[in-house]
């Protein structure tokens, strides 16, 4: 079977997001499926900056596991209007390749919440693949949780719509805690 996993970091990066993700992928791969992963660039510490970058690039990690690179814009500073950016632009390109690509079975996405899951939301709905959306943050509650956005914000209100009806529209929402669960049962009505 051939399996499609979008995720926002992927090795080198190594943050525990990436390294979960490069694990299911080579869990996937050892139990025979091909597996195509969608990651962005790396640009987290250490990542070489100011090279010039193809739009798209495959790489070869491992036999049944393709990587492709997608566009994204880098946020190497931590203000909302560029990591907004960040999300959306590796959204969107993973998204466009996920949509052009051979079909895949079913998708699993580790991207940012909201701005980041949406386009791949809707291009599994478009495709009618069935969607495995991994939850590693709560968006925007935790914005609110940082001091950078208010409850009572339009903002705050849109974002904590659309990342209900993202949500709803998987097939399976994945969290990593009892808290998250509750969160999504309760607030999203999961």
């Amino acid at each position: 079977m051939q399996v499609a996993i979008a995720s926002c970091v992927f090795p080198p990066e190594v943050v525990i997001s990436s390294q979960t993700s490069s694990r299911i992928a080579e869990g996937l791969a050892a139990r025979g499926h091909e597996v195509i992963v969608l990651a962005p660039y790396p640009s987290r510490a250490g990542a070489a900056s100011g090279r010039r970058r193809p739009w798209y690039r495959e790489e070869g990690v491992a036999e049944r596991i393709r990587v492709i690179r997608c566009p994204a814009f880098a946020s190497r500073q931590s203000t909302m209007g560029r990591r907004f950016l960040e999300y959306m632009s590796f959204g969107i390109s993973s998204a466009l390749a996920l949509l052009v690509l051979p079909r895949a079975r079913v998708l699993y996405a580790n991207s940012w919440p909201v701005f980041g899951a949406g386009p791949l939301a809707l291009a599994a709905r478009l495709m009618g693949i069935p969607l495995v959306l991994s939850i590693q943050d709560i968006y925007p509650e935790s914005l609110v949780a940082q001091g950078r956005l208010k409850e009572t914000n339009v903002f705050y209100r849109f974002s904590r719509r659309v990342d209900g009806m993202i949500a709803r529209s998987a097939d399976t929402v994945v969290v990593i805690g009892e808290s998250f669960r509750e969160s999504y049962v309760r607030d999203r009505g999961l």
